[in-house]
């Protein structure tokens, strides 16, 4: 599917940093490293916070954007990604 849209942006929101988002990141920049990758932070469910953080800390080093929830639905970040907020 990523083929046929070829997305220049990504913005994942997954369940756990630590385990299903870190695999899917991984993938992401081994297949598409030209992508922004963004990553919503702060509804995911880490095992344990420690885990959580170390996990970010190691995306965010990876340069994933580290977003949270009110940044793409209400801080415009999708106006920015789509290039509508550039026009007004």
């Amino acid at each position: 599917m990523l083929d046929a849209l070829n997305p220049h942006d990504i913005v994942l929101y997954g369940v756990a940093l630590d385990v299903c988002d870190k695999y899917a990141i991984e993938g992401l920049l081994r297949h598409r490293p030209k992508v922004r990758l963004f990553a919503v932070t702060d509804r995911d469910e880490a095992h344990r916070s420690r885990c959580r953080r170390a996990a970010a800390q190691r995306v965010g080093e990876e340069g994933v954007r580290l977003v949270k929830t009110s940044e793409v639905v209400m801080g415009g970040l999708v106006d920015e990604l789509t290039g509508a907020g550039a026009s007004a």
